[in-house]
């Protein structure tokens, strides 16, 4: 399986992280655990059905309902036709960049119990994309929905350390995800949100020890 590469400008994070670590005694892989937590947690918050209005862990409902509602813009009712298969028409009325069916789609006919399994199992398939980040958020202690981990999609997560230096990695091997440019879009949010943690919690660092030494 192929990994879709997805570069982002970690040069800010590197900035505040370095400071923050100048304001603690913890160990540097320990502090570099934790922002990537935090990077994570913020990752999985956004991965849809996960939005900003809503974040992933109240977005069950909301995605199951999209899904069914996607379904019934492809097919519709008929007392006049068995359909065994409706995978291979759902799937090319989808776009591939939202996942979500395009407008303009033809209806097909097909039968009510056909319809309804169809949508059953579709719907029971929310949360998949999410639970690409399974392994990370096991390894780093964030919290993923039980309806995303009843999932196992493809992730990856590693540590590496030389010497002094530490290094982590965690990725979301999906098909969607490695072809979703929301990906790497939520990935760079979830970057900036982290550094604007560690930058309010280094500036009231140094207001504290400022007040302690005298300074105002």
């Amino acid at each position: 399986m192929s990994k879709r590469v997805v570069l982002l400008d970690k040069s800010g994070f590197n900035r505040k992280l370095a400071a923050f670590l100048l304001t603690t005694k913890r160990p540097p892989v320990e502090v570099l655990k934790t922002q990537a937590k935090g990077v994570l947690t913020t990752a999985i918050a956004y991965t849809p059905p996960g939005h900003a209005g809503s974040p992933l862990s109240r977005s069950r409902q909301a995605g199951e309902g999209a899904v069914r509602s996607d379904v019934g813009r492809v097919f519709f009712e008929s007392r006049n036709v068995v359909r065994s298969d409706l995978s291979p028409l759902h799937s090319r009325a989808r776009s591939r960049a939202t996942g979500r069916v395009q407008r303009g789609i033809t209806r097909a006919p097909t039968d009510a119990a056909a319809l309804e399994g169809y949508a059953n199992r579709q719907a029971a398939k929310v949360g998949f994309f999410a639970s690409g980040w399974k392994r990370a958020a096991a390894a780093l202690g964030a919290k993923l929905p039980a309806w995303c981990r009843r999932h196992n999609a493809p992730g990856d997560y590693g540590l590496r350390s030389v010497g002094a230096r530490h290094g982590i990695s965690f990725a979301n091997l999906t098909a969607f995800g490695r072809q979703h440019p929301q990906l790497s879009r939520l990935l760079e949010l979830a970057l900036r949100v982290q550094e604007g943690k560690m930058r309010r919690q280094t500036t009231s660092y140094y207001k504290r020890m400022g007040k302690q030494s005298g300074f105002r």
